[in-house]
This record gives C-alpha cells, structure tokens and sequence, in this order.
C-alpha cells in the first residue's frame, strides 16, 4: 500500500471569526473541505501548510500562526492510505481576501457551528472537533 504524507489545515479568521473552507468541484467529486495538500520532499508539515495556504487561497501566514492538532491516518482504498497532519492557524486579520486557485470551485468563511455542516467525509469532521477545542 502507497502513503502519501498531507496536511489538513483548519484556516480560522478571527474578525470575522469563521473558518475557511474550499470548494472542490469536478465530474468525479463535489464536497467542501478545509487546506488539503501533500507534503513534498524535505518539507515540514508546517512548511506544506504555509506552501498550501498560499498556493489554494494567496494569503500569507507566518509559522507563529499554527497549532499542531496531531496526525490522522485515512484509508482510501487498498493501494493508498494518507498519513495527515492536521493543524490549525489563524489567519491574519489585515489580510483575509482569498483568491482560490484553479484547483478549488469556490470558497467560504463559515460560522465555527455551521461548519460540520459544510463537510462531507469523516475523517475532515473529526478534524473539526480538535480545531473547535481551539477558537
């Protein structure tokens, strides 16, 4: 079985204070989910976030902004497993106007007790919970 190392990152804005979600929309797939991305060769998983943050959504974030949630292993299917590391980070108040990439349909800031709502696998709900401990 293939693992691939990601992170999942729980952007949190604190006026207003809502988390970020991203839309992915494609013939194959149609959820919402917080930053999802791959650790690539020789990163941290604080440096993936950060490279994330910036790549889906164009916003700077400094290292001081993350908390560390812990690690979450979901099984895909039987050739591939994700090894996550999940974080949580406030955003920069001066600086919240996202400009997603091509990757993402659209993008969100959702009230912290709405957003389970807005999921649609486990795995990103459970995640929730860890970042609600921290708002």
């Amino acid at each position: 079985m293939r693992v691939r190392k990601s992170i999942e990152c729980w952007l949190y804005g604190t006026k207003p204070k809502k988390f970020l979600l991203l839309h992915i929309q494609n013939p194959k797939y149609n959820f919402w989910q917080p930053i999802t991305g791959g650790i690539e060769a020789g990163e941290t998983g604080i440096q993936a976030a950060i490279r994330e943050i910036k790549e889906e959504t164009m916003l700077n974030v400094q290292p001081e902004f993350f908390t560390f949630m812990g690690t979450q292993y979901v099984s895909i299917d039987e050739s591939l497993a994700i090894d996550k590391q999940l974080f949580f980070c406030r955003a920069n108040d001066k600086d919240t106007s996202v400009q997603i990439s091509d990757e993402h349909a659209g993008y969100k800031w959702v009230n912290p007790k709405e957003a389970a709502g807005w999921l649609t696998w486990p795995n990103n709900k459970e995640s929730l919970v860890k970042a609600l401990t921290l708002i």
